[in-house]
């Protein structure tokens, strides 16, 4: 299926009852969701490599490498540039499909370029040293917790020649089921301590990133 700058839906119905991606802190995309519904009465979202519409945000266009029930677009994240025109949406929801792609700067690049100035990218991966990260073989990238920060402006790790520009608004490191855990403990106080002499006893399992587009620097 070929598809040339497809022009999305707009949803301007609020989200109450998530059913949905069953992932951690779901809430913190229809929180962003409702909250631009409220203000502009309409959002444009785009949920990637979603693989069916009983898995998508609801209301988003669904894009997928391969065609499905309530998939829009059928196209590669790998196979620039995306489908989309500048400037096309609000939110892009990328839940578990970082940790497949091979050209990551690429990947920010195009996600950057298809944003609004504002928009919001929502990233969930498997943090590098769980056996998630390593058990399914299609996973080709592993994530730590400054892995995202190349793409922000604020860092100083950011890549200058990479036309993807970030804020970063959010981060966490879930633990999973544990109901103690330490390394839970240690990173709330100091990510930074954590990530040096905890990790590797006490490894995490999902990373979740909200990353904020800026415009470009003069």
């Amino acid at each position: 299926m070929s598809v040339n700058n497809y022009i999305p839906h707009p949803c301007n119905t609020k989200i109450t009852k998530p059913g949905y991606y069953k992932g951690e802190e779901r809430d913190k995309d229809i929180a962003l969701f409702n909250s631009l519904i409220q203000k502009n009465g309409e959002a444009d979202v785009l949920d990637i490599g979603c693989k069916s519409g009983n898995l998508k945000f609801p209301g988003a266009t669904g894009l997928d490498i391969a065609p499905n029930k309530g998939i829009e677009v059928v196209h590669s994240l790998e196979e620039y540039p995306y489908p989309f025109s500048d400037n096309t949406f609000d939110i892009v929801i990328a839940n578990h499909i970082f940790e497949h792609i091979e050209d990551l700067p690429r990947v920010m690049e195009e996600l950057y370029r298809i944003l609004k100035t504002g928009g919001h990218l929502i990233i969930r991966t498997p943090f590098f040293l769980t056996h998630g990260s390593y058990d399914d073989p299609t996973h080709i990238r592993h994530y730590t917790l400054r892995s995202i920060d190349f793409f922000c402006v604020e860092s100083k790790w950011k890549f200058k020649n990479n036309d993807a520009w970030f804020n970063k608004v959010y981060q966490k490191l879930f633990f999973g089921s544990e109901a103690i855990n330490p390394g839970r403990f240690v990173m709330n106080i100091s990510p930074r301590y954590y990530e040096k002499y905890v990790q590797y006893w006490f490894p995490g399992n999902t990373l979740m990133w909200v990353l904020k587009s800026v415009n470009r620097p003069s």
